[in-house]
């Protein structure tokens, strides 16, 4: 969590792959990560994401 609160922090955008049971938590980039992978499945997200 300490990773994704200094890159919210610094307002960088992430590309970090969330565990598969992830939860939202508050954390911008990470629930909007959590969210595209749900809807997109993970290997349309990775692709995209390059």
């Amino acid at each position: 969590m300490k990773l994704w609160s200094e890159v919210e922090r610094i307002g960088a955008k992430a590309v970090i792959k969330v565990r598969r049971d992830g939860r939202e938590r508050g954390l911008l980039g990470r629930d909007e990560t959590i969210r595209e992978v749900r809807e997109k499945g993970f290997e349309v997200w990775a692709e995209e994401k390059g």
